[in-house]
């Protein structure tokens, strides 16, 4: 489970099967439940804002934070 975890798995050279990996930045559910069109590139923040109304990256990159919510969008889309 992330979100646009392609490009975690392209930095660090990992291979994963497609059919096991769930993204919420590319799911239609996801993208349908926030209200955003399924063609519409949605950032992790507009997500957590639309479904669990967080405000979240307001100040410094932090990874544990963007893991956490994207479980909390991926638990919420997905139950």
């Amino acid at each position: 489970v992330g979100h646009a975890i392609e490009n975690d798995f392209r930095v660090l050279h990992i291979s994963h099967p497609a059919i096991l990996t769930r993204d919420t930045s590319t799911s239609k559910y996801t993208k349908f439940e926030a209200g955003f069109s399924d063609v519409e590139q949605v950032s992790l923040k507009r997500l957590a804002k639309a479904l669990l109304n967080l405000d979240i990256q307001t100040k410094a990159h932090d990874s544990v934070e963007d893991a956490r919510v994207t479980l909390a969008v991926y638990k919420l889309v997905e139950a």
